[in-house]
């Protein structure tokens, strides 16, 4: 028991030094201490963002999309809105996947896959496999619905 207890408590320790911490604050991305890139507020349209490097540059922008569903109807959403970003390179309509949740951790997806060179430009093979793993899951679930979509930005 001791002994297994032990190699469970070593096993921790080795796989907590080897993740990143990615830490998003006020715009700015570090991981383990060190600028990735920056999460900043558009000037254009206030509640999509844009994913700068380090130098400023733009490198992707990420557009708020909104609609009802039925099955996201809660106390706290009493109208089912379902938020998320579609993510698309600067001058295109292409979607490359959609995202909900914590900037960190769409970062963290970054980093982990590569998709931002240590020169601040875009692995463009790296995201495109980012892109499919993350995938489109908004779109599917709004093909599936039967009612009338509203998708504001």
């Amino acid at each position: 028991m001791k002994k297994t207890l032990i190699t469970l408590l070593l096993f921790v320790i080795a796989s907590s030094s080897f993740a990143q911490k990615v830490k998003v604050k006020k715009g700015a991305v570090t991981v383990d201490g060190v600028a990735y890139a920056n999460w900043e507020k558009d000037d254009i349209v206030r509640q999509n963002r844009l994913v700068k490097n380090t130098n400023g540059d733009l490198l992707l922008l990420a557009v708020t999309r909104t609609f009802q569903d039925n099955k996201a109807i809660s106390e706290s959403n009493p109208k089912g809105n379902v938020s998320y970003y579609e993510i698309l390179k600067p001058g295109s309509n292409d979607i490359l996947f959609e995202y909900q949740g914590f900037a960190k951790h769409l970062f963290k997806a970054f980093y982990n896959g590569k998709v931002i060179n240590e020169d601040g430009t875009l692995n463009e093979d790296n995201l495109k496999t980012v892109s499919i793993r993350i995938g489109k899951e908004f779109s599917r679930q709004r093909e599936k619905m039967d009612i009338n979509i509203n998708i504001s930005h």
